[in-house]
């Protein structure tokens, strides 16, 4: 449902008031007339005192009202910005995960290039998990965003995953080559294995990367 805009809501506020003031008079009129109507003569000072206590109580309701609308209204546009601001920021860290996640754990990749990987990695999804409880889920396409994000955060779990049942796949395949052990059917189920590996941790980056690729920021 489209939100209202703030002329949309005060225009509102002055129909109820306005039918408020009306029903008001109606009440006091048949409460204050003499019966029948016809034979007393309209009495100008009970329509003034009726008048000025519809005013009264109007004006008494208006400006509490006016002031809670202005409140909610300057409160959702500050909702819209700070959403604009965090979804660019997210989408910032999502950029930076390009690299990341079209890394190949070759054989040339240390224990310590590993672990420096790994924190990189998990900096990243930190930051975008941090930044994404702040954004604010007022409506359906905020709400429909943090779900999107918060699926490609579970994704990046999935996608670790893969990364490192290849890494271990290259591992054990050059431990059995470097052992200088002569067995066809072990090299082979080895090289299955990092066949598989490796299908299962790109289908996991194409993934990421489409949806990093068509990721949107939460613009005004």
């Amino acid at each position: 449902m489209a939100k209202k805009t703030l002329e949309e809501k005060f225009k509102e506020v002055g129909f109820w008031t306005f039918g408020f003031v009306f029903w008001y008079l109606v009440v006091a009129f048949f409460l204050k007339s003499n019966y029948p109507i016809y034979e007393y003569p309209f009495n100008r000072e009970d329509a003034y005192d009726a008048i000025k206590d519809a005013l009264t109580l109007a004006a008494a309701f208006l400006a509490p009202v006016a002031a809670f609308v202005l409140f909610v209204d300057w409160k959702d546009e500050h909702r819209v910005k700070s959403n604009e601001k965090l979804s660019k920021e997210i989408q910032n860290h999502f950029f930076q995960f390009m690299p990341l996640v079209s890394f190949y754990p070759n054989s040339t990749m240390t224990s310590e290039d590993f672990e420096q990987h790994q924190r990189n990695f998990y900096e990243l999804k930190f930051k975008i998990k941090s930044q994404l409880e702040v954004v604010s889920a007022h409506d359906e396409r905020s709400t429909s965003y943090k779900n999107k994000v918060q699926k490609a955060l579970n994704k990046m779990d999935s996608y670790w995953i893969k990364f490192v049942e290849l890494r271990q796949c290259l591992k054990q395949r050059e431990d059995f080559i470097n052992s200088q052990k002569k067995n066809d059917d072990t090299l082979k189920m080895l090289n299955d294995n990092v066949v598989n590996c490796e299908k299962e941790k790109g289908d996991a980056s194409s993934w990421l990367i489409r949806f990093i690729d068509n990721l949107e920021i939460l613009a005004v």
